[in-house]
C-alpha cells in the first residue's frame, strides 16, 4: 500500500468528521480493491436500467398493432 504523507484534517463537528473518516475508509477500500481482482456491485437503479436496455433490445422494431398498412374487408 501507498504510504500518504498528507495529515488528516480534524473537522470540529463530530458528525462532519465521521463523514470525512468514513470517504477516508471509502478511498482506502477503492485502492485495495483496484489492485486486487475486484467485481463490482451494482446498485438497484443500475440494475433496473440495465434490464430495461435488454427489455428493448428483445422487441421487434414493427409490429401489425402499431398500425402498418393493415387493411380490413369491408
Amino acid at each position: 500500500m501507498v504510504a500518504e504523507l498528507q495529515q488528516q484534517e480534524v473537522h470540529p463537528n463530530k458528525n462532519m468528521q465521521h463523514g470525512l473518516d468514513l470517504w477516508d475508509r471509502v478511498r482506502e477500500y477503492d485502492e485495495r480493491s483496484a489492485v486486487e481482482d475486484f467485481t463490482t456491485v451494482l446498485t438497484r437503479k443500475q440494475k433496473q436500467k440495465i434490464k430495461l436496455q435488454q427489455v428493448l433490445a428483445k422487441q421487434p422494431t414493427k409490429t401489425h398493432s402499431r398500425g402498418g398498412t393493415h387493411q380490413t374487408a369491408p
